[in-house]
């Protein structure tokens, strides 16, 4: 229903520990509710940082411009080397975060522990843009802490957008002070396979995905496919997953546990809507951890669609 759109960034170290290491029936991992967050009060910040108004980010991670195929064909940018990464405000947009920033994310940190993802998206029905910043833990899949930088607050009053406007700086200087602990790596994009700039070396992972894919997924970089099954109605399902190695191409399921996409209107305190395909995804460099956005079916007016932010799946795939 709503519009969205989902920029994350995750960052692995070269030769140390990173994802978890699962079987090929691995479970995907489930963002918690916002019970599972843990006090702001826990995560040692720093709240006199300025906030940065600098320059944009000339090395900030954009779609890569294709080298062959047809005009209108698509690729990406693969994964970053680990750098710092910095919040800024736009010129353009007041209080709002630039997509050239946006575009750093989602990115693992360079020791591989955590993530890092700022989903922007709007209220179901409501409208107003919001963009969170949310860190999380990789050893034990949880959310470590989340920062709403930016909230619309539409049909507010002046005095609770100046309310809005102060918590926002205080969760601006807090997520930044995070993110310079340490440096991060920017995760590759995917693109729809069917759109995909074409390359002789595609041809065996085309073929094995067949014409009753539905709308697969494919990073181009990491010479891998993904596809979703999403039984109706079901709460779990399984992601298939491709991969091009020389002149070979292994296919593997892995399962997943769907996130709630929706929350009733009429009902309290329950969700509603199903997950049916992907909206977008993210791969690590070395092919161990997808970040994942599902496309929802809410079947009617009284469902309201989460953030996008509360919709992603980490879905560990191992060392590949």
């Amino acid at each position: 229903m709503n519009k969205t759109t989902l920029v994350a960034l995750i960052a692995l170290v070269g030769c140390g520990t990173a994802a978890p290491t699962p079987s090929s029936d691995a479970t995907a991992i489930r963002v918690p509710a916002a019970g599972a967050l843990p006090a702001a009060s826990s995560v040692a910040v720093l709240t006199d940082a300025p906030i940065v108004t600098a320059p944009p980010d000339a090395s900030a991670q954009a779609p890569a411009a294709p080298s062959d195929g047809p005009p209108d064909c698509m690729t990406s940018a693969p994964a970053s080397d680990a750098r710092a990464i910095v919040l800024r405000r736009s010129s353009e947009a007041p209080h709002q975060v630039p997509d050239d920033v946006i575009a750093r994310f989602p990115a693992v940190s360079e020791d591989g522990r955590e993530l890092v993802v700022l989903a922007s998206s709007e209220h179901d029905f409501i409208g107003g843009e919001v963009q969170t910043l949310r860190f999380f833990d990789l050893p034990s899949g949880r959310r470590s802490s989340s920062w709403v930088l930016f909230d619309a607050v539409l049909h507010a009053s002046a005095a609770e957008v100046r309310s809005q406007r102060s918590r926002e700086d205080q969760a601006f200087r807090q997520g930044q002070a995070l993110l310079a602990k340490k440096r991060w790596r920017t995760l590759e994009r995917a693109v729809e396979a069917h759109f995909a700039c074409s390359s002789p070396e595609w041809a065996l992972l085309d073929q094995s995905r067949g014409a009753t894919s539905r709308l697969p997924l494919r990073f181009v970089n990491a010479k891998l496919d993904i596809e979703l099954v999403a039984p109706n109605g079901a709460t779990k399902g399984k992601v298939l997953v491709r991969t091009l190695d020389a002149k070979w191409v292994h296919e593997r399921e892995v399962k997943v546990t769907f996130p709630k996409v929706g929350r009733s209107l009429s009902v309290p305190r329950t969700a509603c809507g199903e997950v049916t395909d992907l909206q977008g995804g993210y791969v690590t460099a070395d092919r161990s951890l997808l970040v994942l956005l599902p496309q929802a079916e809410l079947g009617g007016d009284s469902c309201m669609e989460e953030l996008a932010v509360d919709r992603l799946m980490l879905v560990p795939l191992g060392a590949r």
